[in-house]
């Protein structure tokens, strides 16, 4: 990975240019990278946010196969108390090579790279003994702390719910407890 192109994901002219300059780099030669979530999965259930059509297009263009790649941040298990506590490790995967096709719809083809996705974290969740298939498995303290973390402390970063979920195709990415104690979607406020 030599280069990089960066787009404006709110600026439809910039996804534009910065598909023809990533398409155009791996017509050269170069390896592309591309993350097709849209933004962090927030979500305690879901094992990935709903890719978007990009990268099928650029397969499509360029004639080359997608790669699927996971990253799985496994989290502790344990209430933290900073940002640097919060990973034990991440491990990540490379699935089989996909060839997209001009002959089936484009939605349809990036439906199917995500389901790959998710098969392959959810496969490694049961090698690693994680549990995330029902929100009775949930531990919501743990999930809250975690949650809290990844937004207003790590290094560098502060996740901004109202702006990201702009960009989400599945508005629900975070849970909180409500003041009747319940665990429904909503954006966890510092």
């Amino acid at each position: 990975m030599s280069d990089g192109t960066f787009i404006d994901r709110a600026d439809k002219k910039s996804i534009e240019n910065g598909l023809i300059d990533f398409c155009s780099k791996i017509l050269k030669g170069s390896d592309g990278f591309m993350f097709g979530e849209s933004t962090w999965n927030l979500h305690p259930l879901l094992p990935m946010q709903k890719l978007k059509a990009g990268i099928t297009l650029v397969s499509l263009i360029t004639e080359k196969p997608i790669i699927p790649v996971i990253f799985e941040y496994v989290e502790s298990a344990q209430i933290c108390k900073k940002e640097s506590s919060l990973y034990d490790k991440c491990i990540i995967q490379f699935g089989t090579p996909y060839y997209v096709t001009t002959d089936k719809n484009i939605f349809g083809q990036t439906y199917k790279q995500q389901i790959i996705m998710e098969n392959m974290r959810r496969k490694l969740w049961d090698e690693l003994g994680i549990r995330k298939d029902s929100f009775e498995n949930i531990n919501k303290e743990l999930y809250l702390n975690h949650l809290y973390l990844k937004k207003f402390k790590a290094t560098g970063f502060k996740y901004n719910s109202e702006l990201e979920t702009q960009f989400l195709l599945n508005k629900e990415n975070e849970y909180v407890i409500n003041q009747n104690g319940e665990f429904v979607p909503g954006i966890l406020q510092r």
